[in-house]
């Protein structure tokens, strides 16, 4: 398994590395002290699990987040000492898996990672959709409506998969979170569900019939496709 870890503090790094071998031996992990410098890793090698501090000295760790989902769609832990429960809905609506506040305990966060690879690799290949004009490309996160692209985000990517299974009828609150967090659900309040589909709305294009309807209470919809 290779790890990205994008941390800036020695000691840190030291306490996620001897954590992460417990589990996995033979783990090979590479070490980012900035934003800038893990995003260049990201674009040209393949890793299994990114650990990401909120704290970067160059840039926003939301704005890194985001970055990466661009890229790819790996599991992705946040870490920030002292982290708020604004700073958790925030990241998993971007797309974070799990959120750990340092010190965290090595055993919550050992049983919380395998967990979390295990939930990835059965969605590691969801191919390919065609519903009329609209294409998803699950694997390389992009939409196509219309014959225009649209960049996903790995929960828009998510997002658009479980609505697509489901064009036409209503598709749950409760089920969209399973696909998208798991069984861990999303925040517990379905706002970074309602975040994630308010932003995906924004990006379909302003002359297309394709729409995301609410159903109060209930769930979502995709409507409108020709």
């Amino acid at each position: 398994m290779r790890v990205l870890i994008v941390e800036n503090f020695q000691d840190d790094v030291i306490a996620l590395v001897s954590t992460l071998k417990i589990p996995w031996p033979e783990v090979e992990i590479t070490r980012c002290t900035s934003g800038t410098s893990g995003l260049a890793f990201i674009e040209k090698e393949q890793f299994d699990l990114f650990v990401i501090d909120l704290d970067l000295p160059d840039m926003s760790g939301f704005d890194f987040i985001e970055s990466v989902f661009l890229y790819c769609s790996k599991p992705t832990i946040v870490i920030r000492k002292n982290l708020t429960g604004a700073d958790i809905v925030r990241s998993l609506q971007l797309g974070a898996d799990e959120c750990f506040s340092k010190p965290f305990d090595p055993l919550s966060f050992i049983a919380k990672t395998q967990a979390l690879i295990r939930r990835y690799s059965g969605k590691s290949q969801l191919g390919s959709m065609v519903i009329g004009k609209l294409r998803l490309d699950t694997d390389i996160h992009r939409a196509y409506v219309d014959g225009q692209e649209i960049a996903l985000t790995r929960n828009e990517n998510l997002l658009m998969h479980r609505l697509m299974q489901n064009y036409g009828q209503v598709t749950s609150y409760s089920s969209i979170e399973r696909a998208i967090w798991g069984n861990f659900g999303g925040s517990g309040n379905n706002s970074a569900l309602r975040g994630c589909v308010k932003r995906l709305k924004k990006k379909f294009p302003q002359d297309s019939s394709l729409r995301i309807v609410t159903e109060h209470g209930t769930g979502f919809k995709l409507v409108g496709i020709h």
